[in-house]
């Protein structure tokens, strides 16, 4: 299959910038209202009527431009034709927070070729940020080019990290992950 031209490249993180922005803004005009929160499994994860509603904007806007692309998407699974094209769909990420009331949320998308990421797009929905990064050309916060500017030793750096419910807590590559950087 052939690569993207520019004005794909160009097409497609308009598609994903504009679904990640409208799904944010139905998250931001939701948030804090009377949600119905259904339980996502035993884990301990939840779903909300925004979850699915933003999931089916967001999927709906990528299948109207490149129909013949793959998506995975959070809510509705997988769908679309097959293809070395895929989108991955994270509708409400944080919906845990969202559901009771901590605005730390956001919309996350990214497209990958041939099982390579190659373009990715996070709405932080509370604040309105829109960040944005394509393999090979760099990372954007809205119209600005991002830098990445080592300040120091790694020692010295905040990392964080977050274990998903789906990681159960006696996984080993977890176990070994977490550990590997709580002792640097």
């Amino acid at each position: 299959m052939r690569e993207m031209e520019r004005s794909e490249w160009t097409l497609a993180k308009e598609v994903a910038v504009q679904a990640a922005w409208q799904a944010g803004e139905l998250a931001r005009l939701h948030f804090g209202g009377t949600l119905n929160i259904l339980d996502k499994g035993d884990r301990g994860d939840v779903v909300t009527e925004v979850d699915v509603e933003a999931d089916r904007l967001i999927v709906h806007a990528i299948q109207d431009v490149f129909p013949s692309h793959r998506i995975y998407s959070e809510e509705a699974g997988e769908g679309g034709a097959v293809s070395d094209w895929v989108w991955h769909v994270d509708p409400l990420d944080g919906t845990n927070n969202y559901a009771i009331g901590i605005p730390l949320y956001g919309v996350s998308i990214s497209l990958s070729h041939q099982e390579r990421i190659v373009l990715g797009v996070v709405h932080d929905s509370a604040l309105g940020l829109n960040y944005t990064a394509i393999r090979g050309e760099g990372a954007w916060l809205g119209n600005k080019k991002l830098e990445a500017r080592p300040k120091g030793p790694l020692a010295k750096s905040t990392i964080s990290w977050i274990q998903g419910h789906g990681v159960g807590k006696d996984d080993s590559q977890a176990l070994a992950l977490r550990h590997h950087w709580s002792i640097r």
